[in-house]
């Protein structure tokens, strides 16, 4: 199911919590003292009761050395691994870059800044940009 809503994204969060601390062998204390986020805290992220926020994604995803997209229910590796372009892709998206610039320049302002994120902060901006469409918060108003 490619939908999410709310009981839908933390299902899989929880899935994806209990299948990584299986994989790295990590029991609840453990991702406790890791993280600094309370067991009674872990524990409901585990029973799928509560959805952590995203900085408490951030520090799991940390101490478990995943990717926090993975973590979130995306379908992405699991463990994070660096990308680098190719001279061919870059020269590709700086064309389309040119277009979009010229196009809508707040796009190409976002898109920039997502450039120049570490891995971690892609994983982050992607979160929490999930988060507020998941919550239907993408409804705002200048004023």
């Amino acid at each position: 199911m490619t939908t999410y809503n709310g009981s839908l994204y933390r299902d899989r969060f929880c899935n994806r919590l209990k299948q990584a601390m299986e994989i790295k062998n990590m029991r609840q204390i453990d991702l406790s003292k890791k993280t600094g986020i309370g067991r009674s805290a872990i524990s409901q992220y585990l029973s799928g009761l509560f959805e952590p926020r995203q900085e408490y994604i951030f520090k799991i995803a940390q101490a478990l050395n995943v990717s926090e997209a993975w973590l979130m229910g995306f379908d992405v590796e699991m463990d994070s691994v660096p990308y680098t372009s190719t001279a061919n892709e870059d020269i590709y998206l700086k064309k389309a870059m040119n277009e979009i610039s010229r196009q809508d320049p707040q796009l190409a302002k976002l898109i920039d800044s997502y450039m120049n994120l570490t891995e971690q902060g892609r994983d982050i901006l992607l979160g929490y940009a999930d988060g507020l469409l998941v919550n239907g918060k993408n409804n705002y108003s200048k004023n």
